[in-house]
């Protein structure tokens, strides 16, 4: 017996090496069930002759360099300073969230969101705002700048 099991170890690797390439899909349900079948039975006219390693991964070279972690924006004080500078800014130009959101042709939740810090502004919303509310964004940026 002890023979036997020493025989049936080559077809056992070449089973499993089979089963961990094959994705599960319906149509590899009747390979793996001749998989199955070939290990229960060592004698499967389908095994394979030879144990082929899985491939390696490589991992790409930006995964290897080590980086230093960015601040989440929204939640930094200076992200916080320029929420308030955009509502003082709109609100100096006597505007409603309602009116700056028709300048933009947004809905007026836009506005509300951005000014709690529901949603992140990207540097061209910015500069849209800017220009719809009606403010420098150079001045705006400095002014921010010096607040920190």
């Amino acid at each position: 017996i002890g023979g036997a099991k020493e025989d049936r170890t080559p077809d056992l690797l070449n089973a499993i090496q089979a089963l961990s390439q094959l994705s599960y899909n319906p149509k590899n349900k009747r390979n793996i069930k001749k998989l199955f079948a070939s290990v229960n039975t060592f004698n499967h006219p389908n095994a394979f002759s030879t144990f082929r390693p899985p491939p390696k991964r490589v991992q790409s070279p930006a995964k290897l360099l080590k980086r230093t972690q960015m601040t989440k924006s929204i939640y930094s004080p200076a992200y916080l300073k320029m929420r308030e500078m955009l509502k003082a800014e709109r609100e100096k130009a006597r505007l409603s969230q309602a009116l700056v959101a028709d300048k933009l042709g947004v809905n007026q939740t836009y506005v509300s969101k951005y000014e709690k810090g529901e949603r992140r502004l990207d540097l061209i919303e910015f500069l849209e705002i800017a220009e719809a509310v009606g403010f420098d964004p150079l001045d705006f940026i400095k002014r921010l700048q010096d607040s920190k």
